[in-house]
């Protein structure tokens, strides 16, 4: 077998259900949520370390979410900063101040940190998990044999191969995975250059607000990084400038406090040497389709846009999420035809919009047009300025505002109810245990795999406690343990229920789903909301099982 154990690796032919190509957060991620499952997988990188640098900085709410469902609390993401606002410039004039982190309802949450250090925290996660990265060890080819991936590997002790079920590409923009598949990259590069560098700069304005200047000058920006007086520098190089000779990370970093300067209009001091300097150019491409068979693709493997909106790295992330869960009910056979097939049905669309989004963004900062340039400098403040405008922003950008509706895996059996639609989002709830009062939250159940919420509603009688229960028995006896049901009340019950019982004394829950009459809501193990429907549709709850689980399953399962 592969270990990465004490700096050493060591390799012999092998067997896995999994073999997943890229250790960045995309490839992490993914191994993380088949540890949880106790799915047998290989994580391979081609570098021997993990890289001390990165491109990536921002982390996004549903993405913090999503590391909660996965076992790391927000307090483990350190070390990071949020930056309270982000004041768009002309010179020293402001032109418009974002609220990023505050009690405003509109505003923008941002978590900066390294893409390094996120890095960090998932790996160590999948080692309490009893996983971990194989190094040094790099994908050179695959073929199928007999519906199995054959992969052809090359590590430290030489070429081996590795026969697994499925075969993941999480291995970057130049993913190997992809190529091997004959799966078209469609898009095109930027004629811009970015040049990005890590500096410890002294200056008058506050370590906890980012700069962007949008000026006929040009422009730039400055984000703060975890440490004191540390920021990303972040300048765009017209085609014509990008032809310059910069033949190291230092030659950089003066290049970029250069046109910082002479776009800004501001003095300021760098302090030491450069921490880490890159040129590069950005693309907008997607991958044609993200599954082949028994292979898939994840993250910059599919998918590669502009930086704008911090939003690369969380959509590769959330494309693990949504694999994760399906792969371990395919791996043990347990999961409907057709189940892994919605992993590109749901995500694909996702990552288009994400280009386009990134794409009017990175066209409109970058614009060298009149009317471009005075849309940038007189329109985008004013907008940014209306709080309606910076909502609906907050959900686009933290990716809250993401959704499966209409998907296959999202039915509505009562669709013309108010509240939360299938393929939504479900928010987190502080919700009270029977009969101990302890209390729980919402994601923490999620984390567990598959919720049943039966919602009592208002003044609910026996007889609708009786239809509730009786559509937890349905499930037990279709899927057995594989969806937990929860009975959800504003009290606690006077008499012994079948069914586990929580109590809802904030009213969270019915505030979310508008369920006054009952209702019965499937939540998947990513957090959306999968079904919705009345206490009395059994019918309808039983063929939304059929999409997901393989019927003949009747034994306790943890997903």
């Amino acid at each position: 077998m592969i270990k990465a154990e004490a700096g050493e690796a060591t390799m012999t032919d092998r067997a896995e259900d999994v073999l997943i190509v890229g250790a960045g957060p995309t490839g992490l991620t993914l191994a993380i949520e088949l540890a949880r499952r106790g799915v047998s997988f290989l994580l391979i990188d081609r570098q021997q370390e993990r890289s001390p640098s990165s491109r990536a900085l921002g982390t996004q709410t549903r993405t913090i979410e999503a590391f909660q469902l996965m076992g790391i609390p927000e307090e483990a993401l350190t070390p990071a900063v949020r930056p309270r606002a982000f004041r768009l410039a002309e010179g020293e004039r402001t032109l418009a101040r974002i609220p990023m982190n505050g009690s405003a309802a509109d505003a923008l949450p941002l978590l900066v940190m390294n893409e390094a250090e996120t890095e960090r925290v998932l790996e160590e996660r999948l080692s309490r998990l009893g996983g971990h990265v194989a190094r040094g060890v790099e994908l050179l080819g695959y073929r199928l044999d007999d519906g199995r991936v054959l992969s052809s590997v090359r590590g430290p002790s030489g070429v081996v191969e590795i026969l697994s079920r499925y075969l993941v590409g999480a291995d970057g923009a130049h993913s190997t995975v992809r190529h091997e598949a004959g799966i078209a990259f469609t898009g095109a590069a930027y004629p811009e250059r970015f040049l990005l560098a890590d500096v410890v700069i002294d200056w008058n304005l506050p370590h906890d607000e980012g700069q962007i200047w949008i000026g006929d000058g040009g422009e730039a920006a400055v984000i703060p990084l975890p440490e004191a007086r540390r920021y990303r520098l972040i300048v765009p190089l017209s085609p014509a400038e990008s032809a310059a000779d910069l033949p190291s990370e230092a030659a950089i970093a003066d290049r970029a406090e250069a046109v910082l300067r002479q776009r800004s209009g501001m003095h300021f001091r760098r302090i030491g040497e450069p921490i880490w300097a890159s040129a590069f150019r950005i693309s907008r491409r997607q991958a044609d389709r993200y599954r082949q068979g028994t292979v898939f693709l994840a993250g910059d493997a599919a998918h590669v846009h502009s930086p704008v909106g911090a939003q690369g790295m969380n959509t590769g992330i959330q494309d693990a999420v949504n694999l994760g869960w399906k792969l371990a009910l395919a791996v043990r056979d347990e999961a409907a035809p057709g189940l892994l097939d919605t992993y590109e049905a749901e995500r694909y669309p996702i990552a288009r919009g994400v280009l386009r989004g990134t794409d009017l963004g990175t066209r409109l900062m970058l614009a060298r047009a009149p009317l471009a340039r005075v849309a940038r400098e007189h329109l985008l403040p004013l907008l940014v300025g209306l709080p309606p405008v910076r909502r609906r922003l907050t959900g686009a950008m933290a990716q809250l505002q993401v959704n499966y509706r209409g998907a296959f895996l999202s039915v509505d059996a009562d669709p013309r109810r108010a509240g939360l639609r299938a393929g939504d989002r479900v928010p987190d709830a502080s919700l009270q245990t029977v009969p101990d009062g302890a209390r729980v939250a919402l994601f923490d159940l999620t984390a567990g795999g598959w919720v049943m919420l039966l919602v009592a509603g208002d003044a609910p009688d026996a007889s609708r406690l009786a239809e509730l229960e009786s559509r937890a028995g349905e499930a037990r006896e279709i899927v057995g343990g594989a969806v937990r049901p929860f009975l959800l009340l504003d009290a606690t019950p006077e008499h012994a229920l079948a069914t586990p019982a929580l109590i809802d004394r904030r009213g969270d829950i019915g505030r979310i789903f508008k369920a006054r009459d009952g209702l019965v809501a499937l939540i998947r193990p990513d957090g959306y909301l999968g079904y919705r429907g009345l206490p009395h549709q059994s019918g309808a709850l039983a063929s939304y099982l059929a999409r997901v689980f393989a019927l003949r399953m009747r034994e306790s399962l943890s997903c």
